[in-house]
């Protein structure tokens, strides 16, 4: 196994989900995947007396790689991780407007199908693909998981 070009190739999917929660690329049918998935929506922008700063917090849910985004076509700021939050008053517009991010992820899913066949100084791995799943190192959850939300936000004066 030596050559990848038979085994590896380019897909592009489109996966349109309903309801507020993303689900995993395994979840939903793709167990075998890795890469980047790229991700947008439209979304309606119109503060109330409220929130009349017009200002607000983009939260996506923890992811385990990157994500990068843009907002109307800004770039946001990169995010943590592990708590993937960004003031976006600065990007947001009344009226529409559109979200694009991308996520990506390792390439342990894709590896399922040659796991077995890989060779590393003449020998195969350590462990079968099945072993390592039995261990709890199996396919993993790639993409982004939950949901992505919008919180509004305004400064009081506090006397």
């Amino acid at each position: 196994l030596y050559n990848l070009d038979v085994d590896a190739r380019k897909e592009n999917l489109t996966v349109p989900i309903e309801g507020p929660s993303l689900r995993s690329w395994k979840d939903l049918g793709f167990p075998d995947v890795s890469g980047i998935g790229f991700y947008s929506t439209t979304f309606d922008w119109n503060p109330s007396l409220l929130y009349s700063t017009g200002w607000a917090y983009l939260i996506f849910p923890p992811v385990s790689d990157g994500v990068v985004g843009t907002l109307n076509g800004k770039r946001l700021p990169v995010f943590d991780i592990t708590n993937p939050t960004a003031d976006i008053k600065s990007y947001l517009k009344r009226g529409k407007n559109l979200l694009e991010f991308k996520v990506s992820s390792t390439l342990k899913n894709s590896l399922k199908p040659i796991w077995d066949d890989l060779r590393t100084v003449g020998g195969g791995v350590a462990s079968t693909w099945n072993a390592t799943a039995n261990l709890g190192f199996g396919l993993q959850h790639y993409g982004l998981i939950g949901e992505v939300r919008i919180v509004p936000y305004g400064l009081v004066t506090i006397l």
